[in-house]
């Protein structure tokens, strides 16, 4: 049997709501699941169902209330020091580029940033970062720009290529490609799948677009109020959901989608 890269177990994170924060509010609950190497996991739900929360979860950036992460075949929540240099092999990449770009860095520095800092960078920067903007389909003629004079895809997509620059085993896109035009959008989809099929990179997909999920997915979660309702292969959730509540999700998107067309 495949070890799973991801194995999530029970998990659980509770923050503190209500008029006095006096109520205890559940955004991931009880959640489990696996995600094997060079496979990718969708999660799709309405927005403050959970789903950005367990990804960060997934990353340490936010600690969970209860249950197990394992990356890898090692609980990564029973680490203390001996995390940092897990780091490195797991990223996120966020659906605000603005909040994870440097306004003072040029592209060319946000770009080189990872590998310095993981003593990744072989001596030929100017190369790399031209290499790493090929990745994303941008000329390296922006190399020398800071992000307030680029587009809000342009800086989306410095955002991914900083995260796939130092090679992560496991990625969390969170709403990767909301701020894509659809030629930027086919982009990120054939990238991710490269990454899946060259590196073997594992991904959690957090995102509204069907066709990003249908394309770059090998399983589908579905997530309602801090739980998991579904659970199954790409096609057979898209295909033909079993839960009223996933039924009336792709019923919903796929309403916006007809209209938007």
């Amino acid at each position: 049997m495949i070890e799973p890269v991801i194995e999530v177990i029970n998990l659980k994170k509770d923050f503190q709501g209500g008029l006095f924060r006096n109520k205890k509010v559940s955004a991931v609950d009880g959640v489990s699941f696996r995600i094997k190497r060079g496979e990718a996991l969708g999660l799709l739900g309405e927005s403050g169902s959970g789903k950005s929360t367990l990804g960060r979860c997934l990353l340490r950036l936010i600690d969970p209330t209860a249950g197990e992460i394992y990356f890898k075949g090692k609980n990564i929540l029973a680490m203390n020091g001996d995390f940092r240099p897990f780091r490195k092999r797991m990223q996120i990449i966020f659906q605000d580029a603005d909040g994870a770009l440097n306004p003072r860095m040029t592209v060319k520095d946000l770009l080189l940033e990872p590998l310095k800092v993981h003593r990744q960078l072989n001596g030929r920067a100017q190369e790399t970062a031209a290499a790493l903007m090929a990745q994303v389909n941008l000329p390296a003629d922006l190399l020398g720009r800071y992000p307030n004079a680029l587009s809000g895809g342009q800086r989306q997509r410095i955002a991914i290529s900083r995260a796939i620059s130092i090679k992560p085993e496991f990625i969390v896109a969170d709403e990767a490609i909301a701020s894509l035009d659809l030629i930027g959008q086919a982009q990120v989809m054939a990238l991710f799948n490269r990454l899946k099929a060259e590196q073997q990179t594992t991904f959690l997909i957090i995102s509204h677009s069907l066709r990003f999920i249908r394309q770059t997915t090998d399983a589908v979660a579905v997530m309602f109020t801090g739980k998991l309702v579904e659970i199954g292969k790409t096609t057979d959730i898209l295909n033909h959901p079993a839960h009223p509540y996933t039924q009336a999700l792709l019923s919903s998107t796929n309403t916006k989608l007809e209209t938007q067309s």
